[in-house]
């Protein structure tokens, strides 16, 4: 198993990535938003809730599934309510890629 360091990011207007729209996603970038984040979520679907905070411009909504490129400019990428396995792995495989924290 793997050894972790925790770690305290200073996420003020930093772009941080949300791959998904669910209930999970909702809660991470309700935090993110708590701390000052830009929030950029990649989903086909979203909460209500974050219908909403996309409609007054609290986080930006990019309406499809994550393709390669995504995490471009992203300070930290989080992958949320994502069961595909694919989606998972490409996202990672980017986040190691850019040397985005994952």
């Amino acid at each position: 198993m793997p050894a972790y360091y925790p770690v305290f990011l200073d996420i003020r207007a930093r772009r941080c990535v949300v791959v998904g729209g669910g209930a999970l996603a909702e809660e991470k970038v309700e935090r993110l938003a708590d701390y000052g984040a830009n929030a950029v979520v990649i989903a086909p679907k979203l909460t209500q809730k974050l219908q909403d905070m996309a409609l007054q411009k609290e986080i930006v909504w990019i309406n499809r599934g994550y393709r390669d490129g995504d995490l471009e400019g992203a300070f930290i990428a989080i992958v949320a309510d994502t069961r595909d396995s694919r989606v998972n792995t490409a996202v990672s495989t980017e986040a190691t890629a850019r040397n985005v924290p994952l």
